[in-house]
């Protein structure tokens, strides 16, 4: 209703205006046509004489005139003498006098002939005033049209606009009242609303995803988490019942705090993945050459895997500048290569066929202004379909179940991943498992590059 009476206020003064502007110019041309006639006729006076002009113009009496002699002598016509105020050879819009005595407008014009005498001619601005209000009215009628026009179609698009709201918060007192797997409707039309509610169902999977991987946590924490706190229970009532000595005691202490201290880096990787996911650590990112973080990590497991007797190849392509975590990205690679080395010792994926010493390649190269590390082994490999599940939070496979560890390696390199925009992939390296992460490459190398110290990446690797 309030933008109905903007308009209507406006569009009442563009009325107005228009209205003014074409009476205006009615009148103007209706007494340019009225001036040359006086011209014309106040020429033929001065060549006839007042007297003539006045015969001349009596025999046309559909004219409203006046001549006047030299003494101002009224010689013909009905029309009074001019007022002696006003100024001659213009027009008056008046309404009076002769035959025009019911009241309309005329417009007037008085002349002084050269030969002695005046001449006064009018018209009636009547038919202006007819064509004006025929203007007016069609004005007022086009106001009253568009006027109710707006209204209705204001109506409907409220109407509209509350129905579409109505049908919102019903469906999300829907999913607040429990049914969280229900999402916003939304129309063909891709409207405001709808990108509203596209944004809200987004925010939903969002909400929904975190709430599944709180509910495999805590599934996970009890399932996983409590063979290990059974096992340190059970070690410690061991040794308490048949420890016979100090030293049988203290081994047996000392093994119970291995199984605490495991415990511990497991939970420590819990609150990690927690704050990569909740985004906690973004503030801390900068340029830093991924080339040099990837020459100390070689240097620290090539020599390793050697003395196991096994191969280790790095190719490293130099200057790859990326902005992001330098210790979250290094911890991610020391996990990838942690497990290629655990993993990779195995011979097909099947205890009965024993140990082997494990091949490890580290691949870095850059393209097209991206950057793809790669970290690939030639142990057992994960099935494709079995590779999501690899990426979850405890996601340990039936094949991994004997091994040490508690399946956050390749979650904590998926969150990580998520962290820098990174696209984290698990290929085939036929045999083995080949885990190759894609940055986006930086031109702008960081001013003062500090140089990453080995014990730094040691103690990140014994955190892994």
């Amino acid at each position: 209703m309030l933008i109905g009476a903007v308009v209507a206020a406006l569009s009442a003064l563009l009325v107005a205006y228009a209205y003014s502007a074409v009476v205006s110019e009615l009148t103007r041309q209706r007494v340019t046509a009225l001036q040359a006639e006086a011209a014309a006729l106040a020429t033929l006076g001065e060549q006839t004489g007042p007297a003539g002009l006045a015969a001349a113009l009596t025999a046309t009496p559909d004219r409203a005139f006046r001549v006047a002699d030299a003494a101002g002598q009224t010689l013909a016509g009905t029309l009074a003498a001019p007022d002696q105020a006003s100024p001659k050879s213009t027009y008056r819009v008046v309404g009076q006098q002769g035959p025009f005595a019911d009241g309309t407008l005329i417009a007037r014009v008085d002349r002084e002939l050269r030969s002695g005498g005046a001449l006064s001619l009018a018209r009636s601005l009547q038919p202006v005033a007819a064509l004006a209000n025929r203007l007016l009215y069609s004005f007022l009628a086009a106001l009253i049209v568009l006027g109710v026009v707006a209204l209705a179609a204001s109506y409907l698009l409220a109407q509209r606009t509350a129905r579409r709201v109505a049908a919102l918060t019903q469906e999300s007192e829907e999913i607040m009242a429990g049914d969280l797997a229900r999402r916003l409707g939304q129309s063909a039309d891709q409207d405001e609303l709808d990108q509203l509610a596209c944004a809200v169902n987004r925010m939903l999977d969002r909400i929904a995803q975190l709430m599944v991987g709180l509910k495999e946590v805590s599934d996970n924490v009890a399932h996983d988490l409590k063979t290990p706190l059974n096992r340190m229970r059970a070690r410690a009532e061991t040794v308490l019942r048949t420890a016979k000595s100090d030293g049988e005691l203290r081994d047996g202490l000392t093994r119970t705090i291995d199984d605490a201290d495991a415990l511990i880096r497991t939970f420590n990787a819990m609150l990690l993945v927690a704050r990569l996911e909740a985004g906690a650590v973004t503030r801390s990112f900068e340029t830093f050459d991924l080339s040099a973080l990837m020459g100390d990590i070689a240097e620290l497991y090539g020599p390793l895997i050697e003395d196991e007797g096994g191969t280790f190849e790095a190719a490293l392509t130099d200057g790859a500048f990326i902005v992001g975590n330098r210790n979250l990205v290094s911890q991610a690679v020391t996990n990838l290569v942690e497990n290629a080395v655990k993993y990779g010792r195995k011979c097909n994926g099947s205890p009965g066929d024993g140990l082997r010493p494990p091949d490890v390649r580290l691949a870095l190269k850059v393209r097209d202004k991206r950057i793809y590390l790669t970290v690939a082994d030639r142990g057992p490999g994960i099935l494709p379909q079995h590779r999501a599940r690899a990426l979850e939070r405890f996601g340990r496979l039936e094949a991994s179940r004997s091994t040490n560890g508690s399946g956050l390696g390749l979650s904590l390199v998926s969150a990580i991943a998520d962290l820098h925009d990174a696209e984290l992939r698990l290929e085939d390296n036929a045999p083995g498992l080949a885990v190759s992460l894609e940055f986006a490459a930086t031109d702008t190398p960081p001013a003062h590059a500090a140089p990453v110290s080995h014990a730094r990446e040691r103690v990140l690797a014994t955190q892994a």
